[in-house]
Order: C-alpha cells, then sequence, then structure tokens
C-alpha cells in the first residue's frame, strides 16, 4: 500500500465504491492431468498473489489500487496512460478499463541557453565531434564524457551548468562517473526530443542488406489432434484469456464464429482457435474457443483440432562487429524496445508472463531430471549471545520451537554447500543464506533444482532438434516463488530425450527437486 494515498482514501464516497465487483469462486477448467488444480481467472475480483491482507475488504483493495494509479500518472506523466502500471496493480480485477496505451509525453526543459550562462553544451551522438566547442546545436559534441569534462572546466562556484541531450542513442561503453566537482549539473533532453543512454552496443551492419529467409501470406493454419487451451478454457464461458465462441458440429463452423465474431474486425481478435470434436468424451463436447493472446503451445491430444491465424516473414542481415559484444547478444533492443528470443510456447513476455502465468508457459506433465546433490552445508547459527547488546527473543510466542527464521531464537545461515559458487547448478555468490542450510529447525528445502528435463512431442514442440545450442529453459518454481533459467547442453535431442542442464539455477530461495510450468 501507499501510505501518502489514505488520506484521499479517507474522503472516499460509498457510492464509488460500489463500481467494483465482489470476490467469486474459481471456475473449473481443463484438468492438468496428475495435479488436480484450478487456475485462477484474472478478473472480476481475482488477483494473482495480490499481497493484500485477508481482512482488507475488496472495496477497499480496488480504490487503494486506482488511486496509486492515477498518482502514478501524476508523478510520471512521461508514461501517457501508464498501461503497465495498471497491469502491475492488476486493475482489470477491479472492474477498471483497461486504458489504451498512449505515447509517452517527452518533457521539453529550459535549455538555460542565455547571455548570462556560458556553462551549456550541447551533445549530438549523430553529427557532433568532440573535437566540436559544443557551445551550439550544429557544434555539439558527440560524447557526454566529453560534454562532463567541458562543464569542469568551465564552471565557476555553484554556477549552473547544463547538457542538452539531443536526439538519439547516446551509447555508453563505460559508467558515467559524477561527482562532487559536478554539483549544479543539469543533464537533461534538448527542446522535448528524445535522448537515450544506453549501455549497449550499436550493431553494425556495414554495407550488407538484409535477405528474405521464408515467407508466407497470414492466413489460417489447421492443426489436427491439438488442444491450444489446455488447461486455460472454461468450461461453456469465457475468461480473458480465452473466449467460449459456442457450441458447433464441426470445426469449420467454428473457425467461421471466429472470422465473424463482431470483436474481430478486419484484424482476428483470435489468433487462434480450438474446437473440441462431437467424439470428444471429456467435457467440452462440440465447443468452439478463441484464444486473445498470441500464445501457441498446443497440447497433442485426440478429437480435438485447433487453427491459428499466422504467416511469416523472415529476413537475415550479417553483422560486422560481433566481436564487440563476444560474438553473442545476450539482450537486444529496436527503436528502444526489447526484442524477443525465439520462444515456445509463444508469447511476449514483456507483457505476460509475469502477471499471467496461464499463458505462455506449457501447463502439461513434466519430467524432470533430480537434482545434482552437493555436500551439506556448514551451519553458522546467530542467537542472542552472538548480540548481547542488542533485544533478541530466544522464546517463542506459545512455546513453540519452530526456530531459525531470524525474527526470534537461532538464526541459521548455511556457508556452500549446494551454494558453493564453483557449482554448476545453483552456486551464488557469495556462498552464504538460509536457504543454504541443509539443517535449519523449519525443515526447509535446501538450495537445489532439476539438473534437466524430458523432452515431450505431445507438447507440441517442433521435434526433434539439431542443435539445442543457446537454449534457454525458464522454470517456475511449484507454488510460483519464483522462476528459474537454465542454460541446456548444445546437444541433438528427440522426444523422450533428457537434455542436461549446464547451468543456471540460482535464481531462487528454498530449493525444489522438479520445476512446474515452463
Amino acid at each position: 500500500m501507499i501510505p501518502h494515498l489514505l488520506g484521499i482514501l479517507l474522503v472516499t464516497t460509498k457510492a464509488e465504491f460500489s463500481k467494483y465487483v465482489p470476490y467469486k469462486t474459481p471456475k473449473s477448467r481443463h484438468n492438468i492431468s496428475g495435479k488436480g488444480f484450478t487456475l485462477p481467472p484474472q478478473s472480476d475480483g481475482y488477483f494473482i498473489n495480490s499481497g493484500t491482507p485477508i481482512p482488507v475488504p475488496l472495496e477497499f483493495d480496488c480504490a487503494v489500487r486506482e488511486y496509486a494509479w492515477e498518482y502514478g500518472i501524476q508523478i510520471q506523466n512521461r508514461h501517457g496512460s501508464f498501461v503497465t502500471l495498471y497491469d502491475a496493480l492488476q486493475l482489470n480485477a477491479c472492474n477498471v478499463t483497461r486504458p489504451k496505451e498512449t505515447e509517452r509525453n517527452i518533457p521539453k526543459y529550459d535549455n538555460n541557453n542565455n547571455d548570462n550562462n556560458n556553462c551549456v553544451y550541447y551533445i549530438d551522438p549523430v553529427n557532433g565531434n568532440d573535437s566540436n566547442d559544443g557551445l551550439k546545436t550544429v557544434s555539439a559534441f558527440k560524447s557526454i564524457e566529453r560534454g562532463i569534462e567541458r562543464t569542469r572546466i568551465m564552471r565557476e562556484g555553484k554556477q549552473v551548468c547544463t547538457l542538452n541531450l539531443m536526439k538519439g542513442v547516446h551509447y555508453q561503453a563505460t559508467s558515467i562517473d559524477i561527482t562532487s566537482k559536478d554539483s549544479y549539473l543539469t543533464i537533461q533532453n534538448y527542446n522535448g526530443e528524445e535522448a537515450v543512454i544506453s549501455g549497449g552496443v550499436a550493431i553494425d551492419f556495414g554495407s550488407n542488406e538484409w535477405e528474405l529467409v521464408d515467407y508466407a501470406e497470414t492466413d489460417w493454419v489447421y492443426y489436427p489432434n491439438s488442444n491450444n487451451v489446455y488447461g486455460r478454457a472454461d468450461d461453456g464461458d469465457s475468461n480473458d484469456a480465452v473466449r467460449y465462441l459456442g457450441t458447433v458440429d464441426t470445426y469449420d463452423e467454428c473457425l467461421t464464429l471466429a472470422k465473424n465474431s463482431n470483436a474481430a474486425g478486419g484484424n482476428p481478435f483470435y489468433w487462434s482457435i480450438t474446437w473440441h470434436s462431437l467424439n470428444f468424451t471429456q467435457g467440452f463436447t462440440g465447443q468452439c474457443f478463441g484464444t486473445r493472446d498470441l500464445y501457441w503451445g498446443p497440447y497433442s491430444q485426440e478429437n480435438i483440432e485447433s487453427g491459428r491465424f499466422i504467416g511469416k516473414n523472415i529476413w537475415k542481415r550479417k553483422v560486422v562487429n560481433s566481436a564487440a559484444f563476444g560474438n553473442e547478444i545476450l539482450g537486444l533492443r529496436v527503436d528502444n524496445k526489447r526484442g524477443i528470443r525465439a520462444r515456445y510456447p509463444d508469447q511476449d513476455p514483456e507483457i505476460a508472463m509475469q502477471y499471467d502465468p496461464i499463458s505462455g508457459w506449457l501447463l502439461y506433465d513434466t519430467v524432470w531430471k533430480p537434482p545434482i546433490k552437493y555436500p551439506n552445508a556448514e551451519n553458522v547459527i546467530v542467537n542472542a549471545s552472538s548480540y548481547p547488546n542488542v533485544e533478541w527473543p530466544m522464546d517463542g510466542p506459545g512455546g513453540t520451537t519452530w526456530t531459525g527464521e531470524g525474527d526470534w531464537g537461532n538464526f541459521y545461515i548455511g556457508k556452500g554447500g549446494p551454494c558453493e559458487t564453483s557449482n554448476k547448478l545453483g552456486g551464488v555468490d557469495p556462498p552464504f543464506g538460509y536457504w543454504c542450510s541443509a539443517t535449519a529447525p523449519r525443515q526447509i528445502t535446501e538450495h537445489e533444482c532439476p539438473s534437466g528435463v524430458t523432452l515431450d512431442s505431445t507438447f507440441g514442440m517442433n521435434l526433434p532438434y539439431a542443435n539445442l545450442s543457446g537454449a534457454v529453459v525458464h522454470a517456475w518454481r511449484p507454488a510460483h516463488w519464483y522462476t528459474n533459467m537454465y542454460a541446456v547442453d548444445g546437444v541433438s535431442a528427440k522426444s523422450g530425450d533428457v537434455v542436461d542442464f549446464i547451468a543456471g539455477g540460482f535464481q531462487g530461495g528454498e530449493g525444489e527437486s522438479v520445476g512446474a510450468e515452463w
């Protein structure tokens, strides 16, 4: 919660609360075989790990969230409608309409260019030159470092100096060190232009041109025995990810429903459809669903047919400065937005991977290779005797013997063992932590992770793979406390093969021998 918003909430009227919908009971979904749990819908009072204490009523919770969003727009107006904050606050669960994403408002500042200030310089990342005098836009410096160097020479006493960054990406190979010598220095964009400071490396294509690799017109592609709404569809009803279109007798009728939907328009709202045939006997018989997102990870299942609205437009271009980034692109930004690595299932991690675990993950039963067993950590026990001048209760409330968590009694820290930095999987730096201990009284699972995964063609993967070099497995821990990422062994693989993890697994805390959705 945001404390300074409470004063605003005190004057909120009861009528304003009435727009928020009440909590509901989760609807049944396709059962996830062998797990038997249901996945929560994403609206109408449902939150994903809201963090709100149970006694707090929905009306109050939603009002705080909406005011936080409004306040965020007020103090960070450069984000426009601040859709990312709306999503983070899960306001769709409060029956608040999601806004259209508006362009960010680029701030425009006083350029401080007047006769009384001779400490104003311009930085142009495109046409600038550090041998210029930097005093005008046509004679701008190229680097921010050169501008700072010049202001340190020219400034007098507490004189305000200004560096106006002109339009473009200002690449920084090293950090910019701002010290006490730079007091009263302002670094800002020039005249409302969009200036971006980046620690990346610009890709140089030289004289190479783009070459077409593959192209296909966008159209509906048919996939028999494929269920793209497995674990996500509600029986005879819609949710935010999947919409129930009706019950029909054929796949073609299902496709017609999607094409003719008022929501689809000229550019289909549904990027895939799934029809349960009349021979499907596990419920959902004849039901047709359209997906409201780009998710594509169909489960192989008889008597279910899916279609995907997709085309191909793949190009390539040779890079000439790959040595500048170690011949490996760990991250890519295109037009100042993060590029998405090729992944399966298809989904945009910028908008869906954290807030909505239902979309963009494989939900199917998976066989994980057991963890690598490392020696137990050395326990370091800290208690009241370690800090005699600190009030440190050693007796738990109600006479409980539960200790080791740090709020009372002995606090356990594990050193080395499964957390040893040199470990192939799970190693952390420094190799210390509560979760590293194998014998803490709480009976925790020590820091560990699976060491590989079994590939399965029923998951819709494009098996076999000729070479898995560079591939990464991204997996939830059961109970969704965190996700781990693993680099995999660069081998060929077919359905049924176990792929070993060669690095990673250190991102979480308490361990788990298996993964969940991945």
